[in-house]
């Protein structure tokens, strides 16, 4: 028998995922500044800034959710907040590998 996934069971850890826009939307600032189209090229160390941005997010809304949780009184503070069986604390490394594979790939 299939069983619907409950929402309250992964917490708040869908929000991991608006790391990915914050990925894109500071590659596409860097683009507007520097306006330079040699600027993101491939094998750029450029290119890690926006997933270091994203893992940043990730670990900030890690803590701020465990510090909620710890308020609210539960027994276990953040643990409840998951992406696909992830924690969000953990989203971060993804996103830097996420980021140094995207720069030594080729072009």
């Amino acid at each position: 028998m299939i069983h619907p996934v409950h929402l309250e069971n992964s917490g708040l850890g869908f929000l991991a995922f608006f790391g990915l826009l914050v990925q894109m939307f500071t590659e596409i600032t860097l683009k507007a500044l520097f306006k330079d189209p040699n600027f993101m090229t491939p094998h750029s160390w450029w290119l890690m800034t926006g997933y270091v941005v994203a893992a940043t997010y990730c670990i900030l809304l890690h803590v701020l959710l465990k510090w909620r949780d710890s308020r609210l009184g539960y027994e276990e503070p953040g643990a409840r907040h998951k992406l696909a069986r992830v924690p969000i604390r953990y989203w971060s490394i993804f996103y830097i590998v996420i980021g140094l594979l995207r720069v030594s790939a080729a072009a």
